[in-house]
């Protein structure tokens, strides 16, 4: 996987703090979620898979 294959979700700043949901165009159900902790300067990791989708009619 080339880093220009990664894209951006959703991403969103609090005061010094970031978060980020990544995905790749890989069909594996695999998305990625990147945290940054700015006051422990610290970069967390998390892997996910999207096991289901279900459609719940409002």
């Amino acid at each position: 996987m080339r880093p220009e294959e990664v894209f951006v979700v959703w991403s969103c700043k609090t005061l010094q703090n970031n978060k980020a949901m990544l995905s790749t165009p890989v069909s594996d159900g695999m998305y990625y979620e990147i945290t940054y902790n700015g006051d422990k300067n610290e970069l967390y990791f998390d892997a996910y898979k999207k096991w289901e989708n279900i459609c719940f009619k409002l």
